[in-house]
């Protein structure tokens, strides 16, 4: 008995030594034994950056000034009074277009430029004309009882005034070229140049208003009597005396080729829009040319080159 309880105390105890062992050897597929673990946190994995993608293609839209001008105008025949280009000043342009991005220094773009109408041919002047109307018949005394009747001619004189304008446009479409200078910060100044087309439109536009001031009454010579010819002047006008307004339009268009070259700098202003500003050259060639009527004749006004000097800013906006 004595035995036994002896041998089961002995068994207890080594059971016990041996525990501790064996639970610092069990594996639980944590990742690591029991024993790794301790007070700190487990891992979080660090977050991946979102990736930014550069634009491809934009939009853009622009306006200009045309501080100086450069070309002649032709005026033959009745000599309108006007101006050569190198006289006009101040005239706006509106363009929009699209673009591409082919390195981050060089880029394209496609233009539309619409200009402003500038004023070539000015006239005013006081006019005067007259219409023939038949008169009453007028009964003559030509004495010892005779008389003698005329047929007379009502002769209305008008006065007013005829006012000329003449006006050019010249739209241009362009394909052009940049190359932008990394500065290293958000200035980036840029060169650029472009080829394209030019439309030109001339008008002429003309009217005149006339209105009746007074009559006067002719009688032509009379052959058969030897009387004649009488005049009666200033009798009122009648009321059937309608103002004349006459109004003469004309116009024309031509072609021709266009080119341009340009500086300046641009600024990033807001992720995605970037503002243009600067200096730009435009040659305009093509021919366009018109006759216009005036009360005194017809008058030919041809115009050829020319060439714009702007300053421009506009803005362009990243699609990404």
């Amino acid at each position: 008995m004595k035995f036994n309880l002896a041998s089961m105390v002995f068994g207890l105890a080594l059971a016990a030594t041996a525990l501790p062992a064996a639970a610092g050897d069990y594996d639980y597929d944590y990742g690591g034994s029991i024993k790794d673990y301790g007070s700190a946190g487990v891992p979080v994995p660090a977050p991946v950056p979102l990736p930014m993608y550069e634009a491809d293609w934009y939009l853009r839209f622009d306006a200009g000034f045309a501080f100086g001008m450069s070309g002649d105008v032709s005026v033959t025949g009745f000599a309108l009074p006007h101006n050569d280009l190198d006289d006009v000043s101040g005239t706006a342009s509106f363009s929009a277009g699209f673009g591409r991005y082919l390195t981050p220094s060089i880029r394209w773009d496609v233009n539309i430029d619409l200009r402003n109408g500038r004023g070539i041919t000015e006239f005013d002047t006081p006019i005067t004309t007259t219409t023939s109307h038949t008169g009453p018949i007028v009964t003559i005394d030509i004495g010892g009882g005779a008389t003698v009747s005329m047929q007379s001619v009502d002769i209305r004189n008008y006065d007013g005034d005829y006012r000329q304008r003449g006006r050019v446009e010249s739209d241009t479409v362009f394909f052009n070229m940049y190359y932008d200078i990394d500065t290293g910060t958000r200035f980036k100044p840029y060169l650029g140049g472009g080829v394209g087309a030019v439309r030109h439109y001339l008008k002429s536009a003309a009217s005149g208003q006339m209105t009746c001031t007074d009559v006067t009454r002719h009688i032509p010579f009379d052959p058969i009597s030897g009387l004649g010819p009488f005049d009666t002047l200033g009798l009122n006008c009648p009321d059937d005396a309608e103002p004349i307004t006459d109004t003469y339009t004309t116009s024309a268009t031509g072609y021709g080729l266009a080119a341009n070259v340009m500086a300046g700098i641009s600024a990033e202003v807001h992720p995605g829009i970037i503002i243009d500003a600067g200096y730009r050259m435009t040659w305009m060639s093509g021919t366009v040319a018109l006759t216009a009527t005036t009360p005194f004749g017809p008058s030919f006004i041809d115009i050829g080159d020319r060439i714009d000097h702007e300053l421009r800013t506009g803005l362009r906006f990243n699609l990404n």
